[in-house]
């Protein structure tokens, strides 16, 4: 624990025209001592104020206030460059059309730092992984922890080259989640796309019935509209439903796509996973789709013809049999 927590917050200061008048005791939040200490080992400003939550900005006005000496920014080391494929926003290829999908779903953007950055769930690691390989980044996978005890992984590209290629896709500079579009993608390469967007946003399920479900959640309506408008050129059925705010302590209206039935959610299946070059896959929603197939006939009672004839197909198309 930082500071002297039995010191009050708030301490009396004489002002120049003599009123008295209330300031936040820094040495409440951390003591001039700890604060040398971390400075001394290396940490900046805000760093720091990271670790006793608080503002940087309002840290270093107090500070300035105190007079407690601080080491200029340029004393500290600079963070290391990675190699990276600055190319690999260029034009669209199976890859980046999956990177893609992926960053539309669960990416962001920061335009004037030039950073991309994607954060996931632990258990879903081997995608990072995976966008590591395909962009030839040298980084690390960070893991993060918030203050409510949850924890994730995190990686982060720092490259203009990068985000002007996520711009020239079509992806906003501002407000991504409620605002981005379908993209303008080659017919070849969508299906990865898909997939992307699936694995981010998407949830695939078996219900009480013991039917495939697979639902893609979105923000923009206009995105999920054009989703469903691609779904049926494959001829996949969806169905949009919107979930207003307020539910589940959203801030604003959320839409989803959901499949019409079990044919369909195998289709969409099939659509994404046919042929997938080099494991460019989520393993984890990949296995449920597995499992479902392999188990079909095993826990199914009602059959339906068309049903059973795709599912052979994939036993043999999978290599399941």
């Amino acid at each position: 624990m930082y500071g002297d927590k039995s010191r009050p917050q708030k301490k009396k200061i004489i002002g120049v025209n003599g009123r008295e008048y209330e300031r936040q005791d820094l040495e409440h939040l951390i003591t001039k001592e700890q604060f040398l200490d971390l400075q001394a080992k290396g940490n900046s400003i805000t760093a720091i104020s990271k670790l006793i939550g608080f503002n940087q900005d309002v840290l270093r006005k107090l500070l300035k206030k105190e007079g407690w000496a601080t080491r200029p920014r340029s004393d500290f080391p600079k963070s290391p460059i990675y190699n990276v494929d600055t190319n690999f926003l260029n034009g669209w290829t199976k890859e980046n059309a999956w990177f893609y999908g992926w960053f539309l779903s669960d990416g962001s953007l920061d335009v004037k730092a030039n950073h991309i950055k994607f954060h996931i769930h632990p258990t879903d690691i081997d995608v990072l992984e995976k966008i590591k390989e395909i962009t030839k980044f040298e980084g690390s996978i960070v893991a993060t922890h918030k203050k409510n005890g949850t924890t994730g992984r995190q990686l982060r590209i720092c490259r203009k080259k990068l985000v002007e290629g996520l711009l020239d896709k079509g992806c906003p500079s501002f407000d991504k989640t409620n605002t981005y579009t379908y993209p303008t993608i080659t017919l070849e390469y969508e299906r990865h796309f898909l997939r992307g967007i699936f694995e981010g946003d998407g949830h695939i399920r078996s219900n009480r019935w013991d039917i495939l479900e697979i639902v893609i959640a979105s923000a923009s309506y206009i995105f999920v509209r054009k989703l469903q408008e691609r779904y049926l050129y494959f001829g996949i059925n969806t169905s949009i439903k919107t979930h207003k705010a307020g539910g589940s302590g959203r801030k604003q209206d959320l839409y989803t796509a959901v499949t019409k039935s079990n044919l369909d959610a195998l289709k969409m299946c099939w659509l994404m996973y046919e042929d997938v070059p080099n494991g460019l896959l989520m393993n984890r929603k990949y296995a449920k789709f597995i499992q479902y197939v392999r188990e079909y006939y095993y826990k199914r009672n009602r059959r339906n013809k068309e049903v059973n004839a795709f599912i052979d197909k994939l036993l043999v198309e999978l290599h399941l049999i």
